[in-house]
């Protein structure tokens, strides 16, 4: 569907259609959400530059690969770990592990812990003290 998009940017840049012109035309085929001026935009300056390649560029932002089993292996061997330590280690941004904890349900109860508070009945609220506090 992209590569779909991108040949119909570039037969409107031949064309000499505006970015405005041709996000209108593929937003009616395609709905409002296909894509946006800006991003057209971006496309037809760089087939000003002479690179019709339609191929992405790369870039060194996101996407990270983490392995959730690697950060499962490294919680399991020592619970004292906290998300900026792991991060550390494996060389990731801080919210790709927490992200990743989340997943695997490797939440702090005192995360929940307001919310539980205003959930929580007295006799709930007695049950919980006795076990987890």
């Amino acid at each position: 569907m992209k590569n779909q998009r991108k040949h119909i940017m570039l037969h409107c840049f031949t064309k000499d259609n505006s970015a405005k012109d041709t996000t209108t035309k593929i937003c009616n085929v395609y709905r409002s959400y296909a894509t946006s001026v800006l991003t057209i935009g971006s496309w037809f300056r760089r087939f000003r530059t002479g690179n019709f390649n339609l191929e992405d560029k790369e870039h060194s932002g996101r996407p990270f690969i983490t392995n959730t089993k690697l950060i499962m292996a490294m919680v399991n061997e020592n619970a004292r770990y906290i998300i900026h330590e792991l991060a550390d280690i494996l060389n990731i941004p801080r919210t790709t592990v927490h992200d990743n904890l989340r997943k695997i349900s490797y939440i702090n109860l005192s995360e929940q812990d307001l919310f539980l508070k205003k959930l929580i009945t007295r006799d709930e609220t007695d049950f919980l003290r006795k076990y987890y506090m």
